[in-house]
Order: structure tokens, then C-alpha cells, then sequence
């Protein structure tokens, strides 16, 4: 059974929610499963089902934001209490995360917004929370969050603004597309480096030691050196190009101060040096590019954690990857029924979770020791001495290490609401996660029981209010 409150947006999770089977027909079962066969399968291995309910899932409540008219493919955590949402319909939603509430909408851009970054600029004064939007109309905007006020708007690039990222520990930015621009926090531009008309826009950014800037354009990583005078000045040169992948570059991560990763849609992932040497490749498959020619082992995401283990989702599996040991510590060739966007670990670590194509958000992890296991799933005991890491696979950095076995998490929850691809998700830890997707819809997802217990006290410090205004 599925409850509605229409006011407050709150669905409270029943069968088709929880992965239970739904009465017959239903029009949400008939597209997941178009999706689910949509793409190519890499392997005769089907992926993890859940049989028996989901006793360990602790997101049992929804909330529907409707707001967006178009793909919802952004989301940014700003703080601990509010989130944005970028979309194609070129808006940006500032989001209360504990309330669900929406605060502001930035509006100014005309076609969809491709890049977040959020910066504070300190006058003196006080220090203001700003956001940077990069957009397809070729517009980089500086928007005040708390007032919804836009600052400045520069209009430099010639075409899509894809990448932002800080530099100069966070005194100034930089913006990729057809050219590579450094500004100040303020949106002034400070440098413009035209790359040449013939090479393809650059879709990432990635800021390394000694003062240098990699992107990645097509299947080529270039490297440029910026020279800083305080924060008023600087200037961009080229200074060379890297070993290319054999197929577009989708993802350009720091792993630490001393390396760095590249994943490109053949499935391949290059480790780096901050000297700009591959010290060596991991996941390099003879025929990358599958019967239908849709690239199923695709590095669709990747992040890093504790400087030296690689997440990331290939096709419609995921790994984790030791660069220390150079060795697999998770492998998981099928966990979704079509490729994997997006992953990172959530609730500090309690699961693994990984959203799809097939417009699924899935949870992995352990299944509790104790007794009764929603003790600790409803009402989670974050260790302080516990990274999200070591808490993940219940054990320290240095057992996760020198272990020599591969480990496999299991499917502790599988959250079904999304008619299209899920695109990416945010984690606000015991105030739930937020997920965004191909349908134009996000939803929040929470602890029932938790939230609960804050409705009540919420109800019970309205009456001693009202008791003590009497």
C-alpha cells in the first residue's frame, strides 16, 4: 500500500517502492523493463535481485520535487542544509534538504545548465555563499544563494561552458569548453587561453601539484601551467599533451597529491603520477566496444578515498581498486540492469550506493551482526574514529589493505521511483539522499522512523509554545 499526502508531497514506501512485486499492470513496471533491456549486456550474468523485501533498506519514506520542467542532471550540495538542482530547462533550484521545501530559483540562463561550483567570497565584512553556473549558452553566471540575486554574468567563451573548477585554493576559477579561461571569485577574467578551432571542446577540468591544470578533450588529456600573481593575475600556457586513451575521456579524478585517474568509454582507467607518467592502467578489455557497438564497459563515474582507492562504474557493473597494492578489492562485473551513472558512498559509509540507466538507485553493503539489524540501520552509530571507508567494509585501512581475498558487498536495498535514467544523487547522511533523473523529477529520500520522531517533536514544541503564550 502506497500513501499519499498531497500537501507535503510525502509518499510513505510500500511494495513497488521496497522491490516488491506490483499488481498487474502497471505502467512503471512496463518502462524499467524497457529500459532494463535497452543496452548492450556485458556479460551472461544477471544482476543481484532481492527476494525476500528489503529489511535493511532504511530509505522508507519519499518525497516528490516536481519543480524542474526538463532532465534534472546536476545536484550540489551546498551546506548541511540545502542542495541545488541544475536542469535543461536552464534553471537552478536552491533546496531546503530537512524541510524539502524549495528556498529560491536562479533563473537567467536560456538553454541547460552543465556545471556547478560552489565558492565564498569573504569582503571583510561578511562572506557570501556564491554559486558559479556554467551553461550551453555559453554563459558563466555568479549568483548569491542566500539572496537568489545573480552578481555578474561574463559571456568570454565562444561555446559550451562544460567544466568549472577552483584554483589558487579557491581564490580564483577556472572554465573549460573551446577555450580555457581563469577568473577571479568575482567573475572577472583574468586569462584566456584559445586552444585551437580543430580540437574538440574540453569536458573536464583537474587542478594537480605545481601550479597545473589537466583537460580532457576527446581522448586526449592536454596540460597547461598557470602562473599566479597573488590573486589579480594570471596566465595560461600549454605545456604539453599526455599518452591517449583509445576512446573519449569520460572521467578526470585526484586520487592524492600525487596522482591522478582518467576513465574513458572503452573501460579503461590510467593512473597518473604528478610527474604526468602512467605508472599503469587498470581494466583493459580486447573488445571494448560490444556486438551493438554501444561500448557496454563504459567508465561512466569514478571517485577516490583515503588517497589510494579507485570507485568506479564501469558498464553496469562497479570495482574498487587498490593503486598502493595495484589489485582489485571489489569487483562486480553486473549490479544494475544497464550502466551505471553515478556512485559514491552514503549515510558515512553504511552503504555503497549506485544509480543507473534502468532508473534504479541501488544500496550495497554489509548485513549487520546483531540481532535485530534495523537497530542500527534506523537509528545509525557513526563511529568517529571510523572513516566511510573502514565502516563500509567493517574493517580499518590497514586490515582493507593488506588483505589478499576480493570482497563482495551485497544488495541490501534496491529504491525504485524514477520512470527515466537515474542521473546522480547527493548524501545528507541521516537526513537522506536526494535523487535526480532522466524524467525531470527528483526525489528525497528518508527514514520513516526518523522522520517521524522529528514530526513529533516538531508537534510537541508547537504545544509547549502555545502553552507558555497562554
Amino acid at each position: 500500500m502506497i500513501l499519499f499526502n498531497t500537501p507535503a508531497n510525502l509518499l510513505i514506501l510500500g511494495p513497488i517502492c521496497l522491490g516488491l512485486p506490483p499488481p498487474e499492470p502497471v505502467a512503471f513496471a512496463f518502462t524499467q523493463k524497457n529500459m532494463r533491456n535497452a543496452d548492450d549486456s556485458p556479460e551472461q550474468e544477471k544482476p543481484d535481485t532481492l527476494d525476500h523485501g528489503q529489511p535493511y533498506n532504511l530509505y522508507t519514506e519519499i518525497h516528490l520535487l516536481e519543480d524542474h520542467k526538463d532532465i534534472v542532471r546536476k545536484l550540489l550540495r551546498l551546506d548541511n542544509r540545502r542542495f541545488a538542482s541544475a536542469a535543461d530547462d536552464a534553471t537552478i533550484i536552491i533546496w531546503d534538504v530537512e524541510f524539502v521545501q524549495k528556498l529560491c530559483t536562479l533563473q537567467g540562463h536560456t538553454l541547460p545548465i552543465t556545471c556547478l561550483l560552489p565558492l565564498k567570497l569573504d569582503n571583510g565584512h561578511q562572506v557570501q555563499n556564491l554559486l558559479l553556473t556554467g551553461s550551453a549558452d555559453r554563459q558563466i553566471r555568479v549568483w548569491d544563494i542566500d539572496t537568489g540575486s545573480c552578481l555578474h554574468i561574463a559571456t568570454d567563451h565562444s561555446g559550451s561552458v562544460r567544466c568549472l573548477i577552483p584554483l589558487n585554493d579557491g581564490e580564483m576559477f577556472a572554465s573549460g569548453g573551446q577555450e580555457i579561461c581563469v577568473w577571479n571569485k568575482e567573475g572577472k577574467l583574468l586569462h584566456k587561453y584559445n586552444r585551437s578551432v580543430n580540437l574538440v571542446p574540453v569536458i573536464a577540468l583537474l587542478s594537480i601539484t605545481n601550479n597545473r591544470i589537466v583537460a580532457a578533450s576527446e581522448k586526449q588529456l592536454e596540460v597547461y601551467s598557470v602562473t599566479y600573481e597573488g590573486t589579480s593575475s594570471a596566465e595560461i600556457s600549454f605545456e604539453r599533451n599526455l599518452g591517449p586513451h583509445r576512446e573519449p575521456i569520460q572521467s578526470l579524478v585526484t586520487i592524492s597529491d600525487k596522482m591522478f585517474c582518467s576513465g574513458s568509454i572503452d573501460g579503461m582507467i590510467i593512473v597518473w603520477s604528478a610527474k604526468l607518467k602512467p605508472t599503469h592502467s587498470i581494466n583493459s578489455i580486447p573488445d571494448y566496444k560490444g556486438n551493438s557497438k554501444l561500448f557496454p564497459y563504459s567508465v561512466q563515474h569514478v571517485f577516490c578515498a583515503e588517497n589510494r582507492y579507485i570507485f568506479a562504474a564501469i558498464g553496469a557493473g562497479f570495482c574498487i581498486y587498490d593503486v598502493e597494492t595495484r589489485r582489485f578489492v571489489v569487483k562486480k562485473t553486473v549490479a544494475h540492469y544497464s550502466k551505471i551513472l553515478h556512485m559514491d558512498l552514503v549515510c558515512n559509509g553504511l552503504y555503497l550506493a549506485t544509480c543507473s540507466e534502468d532508473g534504479s538507485l541501488r544500496l550495497w553493503g554489509r548485513k549487520p551482526e546483531v540481532r535485530s539489524p534495523m537497530t542500527e540501520l534506523r537509528s545509525p552509530i557513526i563511529h568517529k574514529n571510523f572513516s566511510p571507508m573502514e565502516r563500509f567494509f567493517g574493517e580499518s585501512i590497514l586490515q582493507i589493505g593488506s588483505s589478499e581475498s576480493t570482497k563482495s558487498p551485497e544488495l541490501l536495498g534496491e529504491c525504485l521511483g524514477h520512470s527515466g535514467a537515474v542521473q546522480m544523487f547527493v548524501d545528507f547522511g541521516a537526513d537522506g539522499l536526494i535523487t535526480c533523473g532522466g524524467d525531470g523529477v527528483m526525489i528525497a529520500w528518508k527514514n520513516h522512523e526518523h522522520e517521524e520522531m522529528k514530526r513529533c517533536i516538531r508537534v510537541l514544541e508547537l504545544k509547549l509554545d502555545a502553552n507558555c503564550t497562554l
